[in-house]
């Protein structure tokens, strides 16, 4: 089994409080889910989104449109969450019905840890957003 998941409504990151220098202009992005624990598990992340502008200045927001973010979760998936991704993904789901979902951004490949995340103390601002998410399984 697999599941093919999308946002299914815009996610925005905004850098405050200054420029996000380190970034390289293209991302990675990454999708986790919070359990009814409260912890974010990852589940895995895109191919690396092209064409996504220059470095983020102060007040500058990166846009993803809606169903712009694409990714499989399962055991044959490649670089995104494979298995292990999948298995947080339904663990999460059977536990609550509340399960809510996180974006990241990556400048580096995740791979199937979530390497590579902007960190908060060296891109001021930076925080993992919540968002929508459709989850299409075959």
């Amino acid at each position: 089994m697999a599941a093919r998941i999308r946002n299914s409504a815009n996610v925005d990151f905004t850098a405050s409080g200054g420029d996000w220098t380190s970034a390289a202009p293209d991302y990675y992005v990454g999708l986790w889910v919070n359990d009814s624990g409260g912890v974010d598990r990852y589940l895995g992340a895109t191919g690396k989104m092209t064409g996504v502008g220059e470095a983020v200045e102060d007040g500058e927001t990166i846009r993803f449109a809606a169903n712009a973010i694409s990714l499989s979760i399962g055991p044959a998936s490649g670089q995104d969450g494979g298995e292990a991704g999948l298995k947080a993904l339904l663990d999460a789901a059977n536990a609550a019905s509340n399960v809510s979902f996180k974006f990241s951004l990556h400048d580096a490949d995740p791979g199937t840890t979530g390497a590579g995340e902007l960190a908060a103390a060296q891109e001021k601002g930076y925080a993992r957003v919540a968002g929508a998410v459709t989850i299409d399984t075959n």
